[in-house]
C-alpha cells in the first residue's frame, strides 16, 4: 500500500521496547500521524509483546468495520470495562449483540428522539442563565453538568434531585476509574482485588442500586412516560419477550455514560473552535439571527441551520471525542491482502484518518465550508467516522447531533466566547478530553 503522499511505503516498525511503548502511550496522536505518513494505510506494530495492525486508511477500515465485521470483536481493552457496562450494546458480541441492537433500535428512531428537543432547549436555557458576561469559566465542567441533566431527564425522566446527584457522583468516579484502567501499562485481570478495583466495585454497586430502583418503580407504575427507559421497557423481541432487569441495567448505563460524556466533550471543543476562529463564530451567529431571531430554537429549525451542521461536522472531524477504536480478530483472515492472525489487535486512529490530506485539503485548517461546497460528497465511506462505522456504529449518533445543535444554538444567540491565556491541551485517554478542563471568557452578544 502507499502512504498519504502516494510514495511506496518503507519498512514498517516491527518492534517497540518498553521505553518506546511508554512514549507512544504519552503522545499517540503524534506517533500515529508520523506512522501514517511513513508507512501508509495499513502497517504492523508491536507494543511490548502485543502484535497490532494499524488501519489508517478508508479501504482497510471498511474491511474491518463493514465487509468482514463478523470476524472482529471489540478490543480486549473494552472487556476490562465489563464490570461497569455489563453486557450492553457497547461490550456485547455476536448473536446476543444483534438481538439487543434490533430490540433497542426503534427507541432511537428520529421521530421518537425528536420529542426530547424541547427538554434539551429548556435545560440549555437554564444553564445559559448561569453564565455572566466578563467571567472566565471552565465551560467543559458547565457542559458536563448540562449534558448530565439532559441525560437524567431523557433517559429516566428524573430532574436533578438527590438521586441524580448520586448518579453524578457515581459517574464521575466511573469516568476516573475507567480512564485509569485503560491507561494502565500492565492491566491486571478484573478479578484481582486491588484498592482501585474495590473502589470501582463500590461505585458500580451505588449506580446499580439507583438504576435498579428506577427500573422497579417504572415497572410498577401506571403513569405513562416518554423517556428512553420507558421506550426500552416497552420493546419486545421476536419471541415477544421484554428485556430483563439486568439487561435493562446494562443498556441504561451504557447509554448514560456514552451519552452525556461524549456530547459534553464535543461541545467543549466546539466552543474552543469558536473562541479561536472569530470569522467562524460570526458566520454561525449570522445564520442563527437570520433563521431564528430572538425566539428559542426548535427541532424544526435544524434543517435550515446548514452552517451549524457543517460547523459540527468540521468540529467532529478535527476533535472526535472517540479519537481511536480497536478491534480484535476472531480467526485468521486478511485485510487488503495482509495476513491477520486470530487474536491480533487492529487499531483505527480516527483522529489521524480525519486529518488525511488525500481527503481533506489543508487538513489541519478548520474550514466548515468543505461540508457545503460539495467536496465532502467525494469522501470515501470510512473517511469520516466520529461515531464509528459499519453495523456497530453508535446507536445514539442522531440523538447526540441533535443535542449538540440545540445547545449551541441556544448558548450562541446570547453569548460569544473568547480564549483564555491558557490554551487547552487534548488528552487522548479513553476519550479525547480537554486536559484540565477548558477555560473561556464569556462575552455578551451585541446586536
Amino acid at each position: 500500500m502507499k502512504n498519504s503522499h502516494g510514495a511506496p511505503q518503507k519498512g514498517p516498525p516491527q518492534h517497540w521496547f518498553f521505553g518506546n511503548a511508554r512514549e507512544i502511550a504519552g503522545d499517540p496522536l503524534r506517533y500515529y500521524a508520523e506512522w501514517a505518513d511513513r508507512f501508509g494505510d495499513l502497517y504492523p506494530v508491536r507494543l511490548l509483546n502485543h502484535r497490532c495492525l494499524v488501519a489508517s486508511g478508508p479501504e482497510p477500515i471498511e474491511e474491518v468495520l463493514l465487509t468482514d465485521s463478523k470476524n472482529y470483536r471489540k478490543h480486549f481493552v473494552v472487556r476490562f470495562l465489563m464490570p461497569v457496562f455489563g453486557n450492553g450494546l457497547f461490550t456485547s458480541e455476536g448473536d446476543f449483540w444483534k438481538k439487543q441492537r434490533k430490540l433497542a433500535q426503534p427507541a432511537f428512531h428520529r421521530a421518537k428522539i425528536e420529542r426530547f428537543g424541547q427538554t434539551m432547549v429548556a435545560y440549555a436555557e437554564d444553564a445559559a442563565r448561569d453564565l455572566s458576561p466578563g467571567e472566565t469559566r471552565d465551560v467543559h465542567a458547565d457542559l458536563s453538568r448540562l449534558t448530565l441533566l439532559v441525560a437524567c431527564k431523557t433517559l429516566f425522566d428524573v430532574d436533578m434531585g438527590d438521586s441524580a446527584n448520586e448518579v453524578s457522583t457515581a459517574l464521575k468516579h466511573l469516568q476516573d476509574a475507567t480512564t485509569t484502567r485503560i491507561e494502565q501499562k500492565f492491566p491486571l485481570p478484573n478479578w484481582v482485588p486491588t484498592p482501585a478495583k474495590r473502589h470501582l466495585d463500590a461505585t458500580v454497586r451505588t449506580l446499580d442500586r439507583i438504576v435498579y430502583r428506577i427500573i422497579e418503580e417504572r415497572r410498577n407504575s401506571s403513569v405513562a412516560r416518554e423517556d428512553l427507559l420507558s421506550l426500552l421497557l416497552g420493546m419486545r423481541d421476536d419471541d415477544g419477550q421484554p428485556m430483563s432487569d439486568r439487561q435493562l441495567r446494562d443498556e441504561v448505563i451504557t447509554l448514560f455514560i456514552g451519552g452525556f460524556e461524549t456530547t459534553s466533550i464535543g461541545l467543549s471543543w466546539a466552543l474552543h473552535v469558536l473562541a479561536t476562529h472569530p470569522e467562524v463564530d460570526h458566520a454561525l451567529q449570522s445564520e442563527l439571527v437570520r433563521e431564528i431571531g430572538d425566539r428559542p430554537v426548535t427541532i424544526g429549525d435544524l434543517p435550515r441551520l446548514t452552517y451549524l451542521e457543517a460547523f459540527l461536522k468540521e468540529t467532529l472531524r478535527l476533535h472526535p471525542p472517540a479519537w481511536a477504536i480497536g478491534r480484535e480478530a476472531i480467526a485468521d483472515s486478511t485485510i487488503c491482502g495482509h495476513p491477520v492472525r486470530g487474536g491480533m489487535s487492529v487499531i483505527i486512529p480516527i483522529f489521524q484518518v480525519h486529518r488525511d490530506a488525500r481527503w481533506y485539503p489543508e487538513p489541519d485548517r478548520f474550514r466548515p465550508e468543505r461540508w457545503l461546497d460539495g467536496a465532502a460528497k467525494t469522501l470515501p465511506k470510512m473517511a469520516w467516522l466520529p461515531f464509528g462505522g459499519g453495523p456497530r456504529a453508535c446507536i445514539g449518533d442522531a440523538f447526540a447531533k441533535m443535542e449538540m445543535s440545540l445547545i449551541l444554538a441556544t448558548w450562541l444567540r446570547r453569548y460569544r466566547f473568547e480564549p483564555d491565556a491558557i490554551a487547552p491541551v487534548a488528552q487522548p485517554a479513553f476519550l479525547l478530553r480537554p486536559k484540565d478542563g477548558l477555560r473561556l471568557r464569556v462575552a455578551a452578544r451585541t446586536p
